[in-house]
């Protein structure tokens, strides 16, 4: 083993040149746990000894205490070392925490010893051996580390406003414009890492605070997933205005204030501001950052390209879709040049290769409708030994999910449970729909034991585990279940049958090795539940609870495929129909009315509570003003119910015939408040511009008139 002097030399002899060269190194280190502690140790006393930031990550080390594992917390910050000690290789961790070095920086991995690496794992060896500019450190010998000098741009702080670069410069102006220019503009501002887009916000702000013309005082609002992603943002601040006033998480310049507000603070107290700053929004659920843009008209979204959350590119996909309804002429910018390192940096090369956050394919360029194209089942195996249906798979499967991240990676390439369903146009070999599918079910007594008794959380049993706990199905693990876990169309071939096409041929393959019952749960809206419905797959069961990352409640729904599941799901139906009427008027009081209406559209008479005559008498009592509508609420409830289930073009189009809604949507809207969801009457009221309790109730009258007389 060679001494801590010989590593400190060797280390001390390439490291500066590293620095000089502005960029970053992976150092593998292989062995024995004594051998990598020892390595570690040695880098650390020598970057520590210059007083220099260093972070572990994953197991603890004797020399280095108090470390955090929540490897969000520390994005926003910068090292010059991480020691990354994880014998799970936790590749989101790893991703992430590459981006928070310096110039100059070593992320320093310690190799776990893998008796039998998985595809994911041999990739990632693989791509760290074959590339020339990974270190790799065994007992055995200190290697020569080839460094090819590079001529790094010089970067002059004489542009405007301290920015480093004209692009940066760029940005600052847009998120200036933002604040000065006109209301309900929005900024998305993307980036990599180390672009400086943290800068360029303070860099604003400071131009902002610090106008001649600017007289009356200035607050601007910054959030975050956590405080400390805004660390270099404040370190702007007073990096260029020492004589401001900081205390943790607040920056004080004259009159003007710079606060850090936590996402739920915001939305419970909507505290006033000039200019609303959102900094890494693809770690913020997507639901929160739409409510803030209704919340405030001035304001800034920023997120990282490639980070923790794996698919920017994903997130702006899906959130400059979802923005555009609320403020249509909001703004993008990108940072593309690197300003922590050089362009082409090796760390970060290496990183976007191994976890193919760099694919761009064909998909993003084939715009034309795709006539023809072939369903097919592909193995891991094939994915392992062809890179570009890979990186094709995984870049429909980002584009469609923003939330993919690197560990979905090694799930598609390791879990022997997944099935991979792919659809190919055959003239240009490009992937336009992909399905991942987890078999689930079938376990043993002792591991359905410890789940009834919340003893333990089985991997992969997502739909059993959930059909005995929250639906009381006690035989739920005596059946075989194909959950598809993501279906994901690009964006130019959706809407032409692509995905129930995919969905016919996992159904086909299913029947061929006898699987009882095929799958999904998502965040429920009206459109993705039409989308399962089409495919005569049935809804069992909707969460109490809104799923945090989307704001929506989480849907269950099934399609039996054999005689003994087909029973099971209409009892589950049954089940279901029978509880919404009641947490219609308590959980899903507010669930949005389309929602609603989809829910119970294509619901089978025979899943539907039934109508009694006396039901029947009360209606037309309540029509007739004969009964007020609390002694009559329960019937209503009940019969429409069963109308809104049969809902046909003609009934609809006649709903606001003769009353004061503008539309049939709106007056469905208003029965579905009103009555299935008992929401109150100021509610009302104020939603559908009513003067109050009685014109609510005349207008309630008109419309269910006019769905009696159809």
């Amino acid at each position: 083993m060679n001494s801590f002097n010989d590593i400190h030399q060797w280390l001390s002899q390439w490291q500066p040149a590293i620095a000089a060269n502005f960029e970053r190194r992976l150092v593998v280190v292989e062995g024995e746990c004594e051998w990598q502690q020892h390595v570690a140790e040695v880098f650390y006393r020598y970057f520590n000894a210059d007083k220099r930031q260093c972070f572990l990550w994953g197991e603890d080390q004797t020399f280095l205490t108090g470390t955090t594992k929540n490897y969000r917390h520390q994005l926003g910050c910068e090292y010059d070392l991480v020691i990354f000690s994880d014998p799970l290789f936790h590749p989101d961790a790893f991703s992430a925490l590459s981006g928070t070095l310096k110039a100059g920086g070593i992320l320093l991995w310690l190799k776990p010893e893998v008796q039998s690496p998985g595809i994911f794992m041999q990739r990632v060896m693989t791509k760290f051996i074959q590339d020339a500019h990974v270190i790799h450190l065994t007992s055995a010998t200190l290697p020569i580390v080839s460094i090819n000098t590079y001529v790094q741009h010089e970067f002059s702080v004489s542009i405007a406003d301290g920015c480093l670069t004209q692009e940066q410069h760029s940005a600052v102006n847009a998120i200036c414009h933002v604040a000065k220019g006109h209301r309900n503009r929005p900024l998305i501002l993307t980036a990599d890492r180390g672009r400086g887009k943290s800068s360029a916000l303070a860099l604003a702000c400071i131009r902002l605070i610090t106008s001649e013309t600017q007289v009356s005082a200035i607050n601007i609002n910054i959030s975050a997933p956590s405080p400390q992603a805004t660390t270099v943002f404040f370190q702007q601040l007073r990096k260029h205005l020492p004589d401001g006033r900081y205390s943790p998480h607040k920056f004080c310049y004259r009159q003007h204030t710079i606060s850090f507000i936590a996402v739920d603070v915001l939305l419970a107290t909507s505290p006033s501001c000039n200019l609303l700053l959102i900094d890494e929004a693809a770690g913020i659920p997507v639901h929160l950052l739409l409510q803030l843009s209704m919340n405030y008209n001035r304001i800034v979204f920023t997120s990282t390209q490639h980070g923790y959350e794996g698919a920017g590119r994903g997130f702006a996909i899906k959130f400059r879709k979802m923005l555009k309804v609320i403020a249509p002429k909001f703004q993008s910018f990108h940072l593309n040049q690197p300003i922590r390192w050089r362009d082409n940096d090796p760390l970060e090369q290496l990183v976007f290769d191994t976890f193919l956050f760099d694919s761009s394919l064909e998909v993003d360029t084939l715009d034309q409708k795709v006539a023809h194209y072939k369903v097919s089942q592909i193995s891991q195996a094939m994915l392992a030994k062809d890179e570009k249906l890979l990186e094709q798979v995984f870049a429909v499967l980002v584009s469609a999910h923003y939330k993919t991240t690197p560990s979905d990676l090694k799930l598609l390439l390791d879990n022997q449970k997944v099935r991979i369903f792919i659809a190919i146009a055959p003239e240009s070999q490009t992937v336009i729909a992909v399905a991942l599918v987890i078999e689930e079910g079938k376990a043993t007594a002792e591991e359905v034991a410890a789940v009834k008794d919340n003893e333990r959380q089985l991997k992969d049993q997502f739909t059993p585990q959930y059909l005995l706990r929250h639906l009381g199905v006690n035989e739920a693990f005596e059946y075989r279940y194909w959950r598809v876990n993501r279906i994901a169309v690009i964006e130019s071939q959706q809407q032409q049958g692509v995905g129930g096409e995919l969905l016919t041929f996992i159904e086909q393959q299913a029947n061929n090795e006898n699987v009882d019952c095929l799958t999904t749960s998502f965040a429920a809206n009206s459109s993705i539940v039409a989308f399962w419905q089409a495919s005569s797959y049935v809804v069992v069961n909707l969460g109490i609870s809104k799923d945090q990352a989307s704001g929506e409640h989480a849907a269950l729904m099934l399609k039996p495929l054999t005689q003994k599941s087909i029973f099971l799901a209409d009892q589950l139906v049954v089940q279901f129909y029978r509880k919404l009427s009641f947490y219609l008027m308590t959980s899903f009081k507010q669930l949005p009315a389309d929602l609603v209406l989809q829910l119970l559209l294509m619901a089978k008479e025979k899943h539907l509570p039934s109508i009694e005559t006396s039901d029947l008498h009360i209606v037309h009592a309540y029509l007739a003003q004969q009964m007020q509508f609390m002694q009559s609420a329960f019937s209503l409830q009940q019969w429409l119910i069963n109308k809104l289930s049969h809902l046909d073009e003609d009934t609809y189009i006649c709903l606001d015939k003769n009353t004061l809604f503008t539309s049939s949507e709106q007056a469905l809207n208003f029965i579905v408040a009103k009555i299935l969801q008992q929401q109150l009457d100021e509610e009302i009221a104020w939603q559908y511009s009513l003067t109050g309790k009685k014109q609510i109730q005349q207008q309630l009258r008109k419309v269910l008139r006019n769905i009696i007389e159809r």
